[in-house]
């Protein structure tokens, strides 16, 4: 079933489909910090093309991934990076208390579902259109493959 190769997926790669188009957005706007990558699968994509991305999840345990928290990478990257998260986690403020540190014209790419769905927290939904002011992201339909029943989509943000 779709759920059984959904999951299966889940298991071995993490949440996000990544589809060509997003693995090029993120090469040519780099430099890219990835934020709660997980198992770092997108991330190690976008490498294997030649870009320029920082892994990092304060819980992983994959090898190409760098432990620490979402806060504490985009402290110490200044505002020089595109930031990437795709499917932060239900349960926790952690992407939405991240957001503050990043710098004034710093952008976001989001993957995940809206305020209803699966991913990020209310903190997170909260500073959009005060903190984060979306973007024109005219190809995000065509970044990520989304299963039966997922309504996740991309979203760019710049800080205010």
């Amino acid at each position: 079933s779709n759920y059984m190769r959904r999951d299966a997926f889940i298991n071995r790669f993490g949440f996000c489909v990544p589809q060509p188009a997003l693995i090029d957005f993120l090469v040519s706007n780099g430099p890219v910090l990835e934020v709660g990558a997980g198992r770092g699968f997108v991330g190690k994509l976008v490498a294997l093309q030649g870009g320029d991305i920082r892994i990092t999840d304060i819980a992983s345990d994959a090898p190409d991934v760098e432990r620490v928290s979402a806060e504490e990478a985009i402290q110490s990257d200044q505002g020089k990076s595109l930031i990437f998260c795709a499917w932060p986690s239900l349960n926790g403020d952690w992407l939405g208390d991240a957001v503050d540190h990043m710098k004034p014209g710093q952008r976001l790419l989001y993957i995940g579902e809206g305020p209803d769905g699966a991913t990020a927290s209310d903190t997170f939904f909260s500073k959009i259109g005060s903190s984060l002011i979306k973007e024109d992201l005219p190809n995000g339909a065509e970044f990520n493959f989304r299963f039966h029943g997922i309504h996740d989509t991309a979203q760019l943000y710049r800080r205010a």
